[in-house]
């Protein structure tokens, strides 16, 4: 629905071009509910749970388990720690934040949040 909206206003005057958008974007998305299998074919793995330390670092080591070694990951956290959450994980130098702004298919804005381990590669 947010994505039609955004549409919307987008293109305004040519109504079958944001409907093209909204077909073009979906279409780069695959959605997936089980975790375990989309982390294994995943390059980024970008987690947004309820702002609990304990819960997150829960998912994250469970999914350092299953991702490939070269998968990045990153939190959406806006309240936490990135370093508090790394630790959790055998990779800690391709770990970070993003930060998404709000409405996130109209702003041109992302936090991207590093720590001293992560790299800068």
């Amino acid at each position: 629905k947010s994505l039609t909206r955004v549409a919307g206003k987008k293109y305004k005057e040519t109504p079958a071009e944001g409907e093209a958008w909204v077909k073009s974007v979906m279409g780069n998305i695959e959605f997936q509910t089980d975790s375990v299998k989309a982390v294994r074919e995943s390059d980024l793995v970008i987690e947004a749970i309820v702002e609990n330390l304990d819960i997150k670092n829960k998912v994250w080591s469970m999914l350092d388990k299953e991702a490939p070694e070269e998968t990045i990951f990153a939190s959406n956290t806006s309240s936490l720690a990135i370093k508090d959450m790394a630790v959790s994980t055998s990779r800690p130098d391709r770990f970070g934040g993003l930060h998404f702004f709000s409405p996130v298919p109209m702003m041109k804005l992302v936090e991207v949040v590093s720590t001293e381990q992560t790299s800068k590669s």
